[in-house]
């Protein structure tokens, strides 16, 4: 799964097995994500991780899927890691 809103999050959510962009996200995004969640002022992120997690699995997997998600989200974000990386591997 993976959380955006903007343009440059559109190859992530392409990327991702479940792409969730903010209901106040650029309109690209929204286009292209399987789900639209709420926007980041009503704690999207939070919202999008809790659903996911209800339905995959334990909540303590959801919560370590959900860090390992922003951490990785963050990494990308910050320029030390590209999407891209994940399918060379």
């Amino acid at each position: 799964m993976a959380i955006g809103d903007g343009e440059n999050d559109i190859e992530m959510l392409e990327l991702a097995s479940l792409g969730v962009a903010f209901s106040n996200g650029a309109e690209k995004t929204k286009a292209i994500a399987d789900v639209i969640g709420m926007s980041n002022d009503e704690d999207g992120v939070a919202d999008a991780i809790y659903r996911n997690g209800a339905t995959q699995g334990t909540s303590e997997e959801g919560a370590h899927y959900a860090i390992m998600v922003l951490v990785l989200q963050n990494r990308v974000v910050s320029g030390d890691l590209h999407t891209t990386d994940y399918l060379k591997s």
